[in-house]
C-alpha cells in the first residue's frame, strides 16, 4: 500500500493544487504538512489533532474523509508496531510525580521564594 504523505502528495499535485494553498484554507501550519505528506512521525501531532488535520486536507482537496482516516490508522499502527520491534519502546517510561509529591514540592518552593 503506497504511504500516506506519497498519497496525499501525489493526489494534491493531480489537482494542480500547492501545499501553500491547502496550508492557507485549512489553516494547518506548513511544516505540519510537509510533515505529513514526508510522513515524519516525529513530527506528526497526536491522533487526536491528526485525525482533524487530516479531514481539513481531505475535504480540501476532495478525497474521502474516512477512507483518509482509515488509512492513517492503519499505517500509525504499523509504525507503533515497527517502533515497538525495534526495541524503541522498551525504555522505562518516566515517572511523574503524585499528586502529593507536586504539592509537596510547591510548598517547599514557595517557602524557599519566602511566600
Amino acid at each position: 500500500m503506497e504511504n500516506l504523505g506519497d498519497f496525499l502528495r501525489r493526489e494534491r499535485e493531480f489537482r494542480g493544487i500547492s501545499i501553500v494553498q491547502v496550508a492557507q484554507q485549512t489553516k494547518v501550519n506548513l511544516s505540519l504538512l510537509q510533515a505529513i505528506e514526508h510522513l515524519d512521525w516525529e513530527r506528526i501531532p497526536c491522533r487526536t489533532y491528526m485525525r482533524g488535520h487530516l479531514r481539513a486536507y481531505a475535504q480540501f482537496i476532495g478525497l474521502d474523509t474516512e477512507d483518509l482516516i482509515l488509512r492513517y490508522e492503519q499505517q500509525h499502527e504499523q509504525h507503533l508496531a515497527d517502533l515497538q520491534r525495534a526495541g524503541e519502546h522498551d525504555a522505562t517510561p518516566i515517572k511523574r510525580p503524585s499528586l502529593v509529591e507536586r504539592i509537596s514540592e510547591a510548598i517547599r518552593l514557595s517557602k524557599v521564594a519566602g511566600f
